[in-house]
């Protein structure tokens, strides 16, 4: 079958009665005729709730001509359009969380997003797919168009707000707010969503397998029938710059594995206006991890987030963010959002964890800096969560944070101080006289920035000691010699 050259004629047949859908089509070479019938209960039940994956709904997104009843055929489509942007910008919303609100969403994303969920349901079973295919960027065009010509209507509804200046939409706050509050268990369906994947996949194939049985020779343009990703056309926005969510990895070779438990993590080049030394970090799933039991073990306590596309938002939300306050931070080069991968700038230089141990610079002045430079960040309104000296690199004179998928505004920032004391402790062997000036040093370094000595206190409570005990047995002591020093400058 030559799809090059397809023409396809549809005609849908809506009865007032409970019609159950069906669907005859005839093939003759490059022409393909269908027929559906449908009741207008179920294909009411269709555009408001998906009950048959939005196929029904679809029609009305396309060119069509009503002949008869124009007005109801107009009604339909507009209903039709705003439960499609809706549920679709509700299950990006489900998938974001609390990001979302930073977001912007092009036309094109509900084109992709419709027509990607309508294949993966319906596959060739329905000859729409095919004839969508082999002429998106016609449909792509009608549907946009006609998404745009309703946005007044769209905002009306509280689901989105077109920006003409830029040609996207954002998410209304009265959308986030119920998106999120009827989402209370993203964490445990991200979990099950984990689980259940592989299973899903094992379904459509078998079905995939059954078609091309029944279908035979039109099974060969099953290869063929391929839709943008619809994250390509959703980007992140912090202040006055756009990141694009998702683009595909391309030019880029792996060199070395930088090891990593958490993360899967290489050094590479990317071919990008030349060449570049990059870091491509693939964000694991909670199954190999240890961000479940870390999550478990101080709920209550510390934001943390096992789920991998949330950590690979907050660590893009924190480079963007530091670098436009003037932090020296690794800069952005891509991201891929399905697959879960950012792409970042390589940052040559040695992590304060090993200058600690080796003793390579004087402990007193690294303490300092790194107090200050904390005491920086805080001010920002940013706190990294995960905030060892393994993940401060010193490069030409710098002291630079890296892996930030832990940072957040919700963590207190009396954590990255307890946090940071206590592996520098560590990295120091419980060597106490060392760790307690270390730990002067890094106090008075907060202090030279911020007054805030409130936060010292709150850094040596019982809810975080008890989580940091175990690293470091001798955080007791550093807690009461902080805060005699404090007090002692008060």
């Amino acid at each position: 079958m030559n799809l090059d050259n397809l023409v396809y004629y549809e005609e849908l047949h809506v009865f007032k009665k409970f019609n159950v859908p069906s669907i005859k089509f005839t093939r003759k070479r490059n022409e393909l005729n269908v027929k559906i019938s449908v009741g207008l209960p179920l294909l009411n039940l269709d555009i408001a709730y998906g009950v048959y994956g939005t196929s029904l709904a679809l029609r009305f997104l396309i060119d069509y001509e009503a002949l008869k009843n124009p007005i109801k055929a107009k009604e339909l489509e507009i209903k039709s359009i705003v439960n499609i942007v809706k549920n679709s910008t509700e299950r990006l919303i489900s998938e974001l969380g609390f990001f979302a609100k930073n977001v912007l969403i092009s036309p094109s994303f509900y084109v992709y997003e419709v027509c990607s969920m309508h294949k993966a349901l319906f596959d060739i079973l329905d000859p729409l797919v095919l004839a969508l295919t082999m002429k998106i960027c016609k449909y792509r065009e009608v549907i946009e168009e006609k998404i745009v010509q309703y946005s007044g209507i769209l905002e009306k509804y509280n689901i989105v707000r077109f920006i003409p200046k830029l040609f996207m939409f954002e998410p209304t706050e009265d959308l986030l707010r119920k998106a999120v509050s009827k989402d209370k268990l993203r964490f445990l369906k991200s979990y099950m969503y984990d689980a259940m994947l592989p299973y899903m996949n094992y379904l459509l194939k078998t079905r995939q397998a059954l078609s091309s049985l029944t279908l035979g020779s039109i099974n060969v343009v099953r290869e063929k029938i391929v839709y943008p990703n619809p994250y390509s056309e959703v980007y992140f926005k912090v202040d006055d710059k756009l990141v694009k969510l998702h683009e595909t990895l391309r030019n880029v070779k792996v060199i070395k594995d930088l090891g990593g438990i958490v993360n899967y993590t290489v050094l590479a080049k990317l071919k990008k206006n030349g060449e570049k030394l990059v870091v491509m970090k693939k964000y694991r799933n909670w199954k190999a991890i240890k961000w479940l039991p870390t999550a478990l073990w101080t709920i209550g306590s510390i934001d943390f987030t096992p789920i991998p596309g949330e950590r690979l938002l907050r660590e893009t939300r924190a480079l963007i963010i530091l670098a436009k306050y003037g932090f020296k931070v690794p800069s952005i080069y891509s991201i891929d959002w399905v697959n879960k991968v950012l792409v970042r700038e390589y940052i040559e230089g040695i992590p304060l964890s090993d200058i600690i141990r080796k003793k390579k610079k004087k402990l007193s002045e690294i303490a300092y800096r790194v107090g200050a430079l904390l005491a920086s960040i805080h001010s920002k309104g940013i706190t990294l969560g995960d905030s060892r000296p393994s993940n401060i690199i010193l490069s030409n004179g710098n002291l630079i944070p890296v892996d930030l998928e832990q940072s957040s505004n919700t963590i207190p920032p009396a954590w990255d101080i307890v946090e940071f004391l206590s592996f520098m402790s560590m990295d120091l062997l419980f060597r106490i006289k060392e760790s307690l000036n270390a730990a002067k040093s890094f106090a008075e370094g907060y202090l030279s920035i911020s007054d805030n000595r409130k936060v010292f206190y709150d850094s040596f409570k019982a809810k975080y000691v008890r989580i940091l005990l175990p690293i470091s047995p001798i955080l007791p002591l550093i807690a009461g010699y902080v805060k005699d020093i404090i007090e002692e400058t008060a």
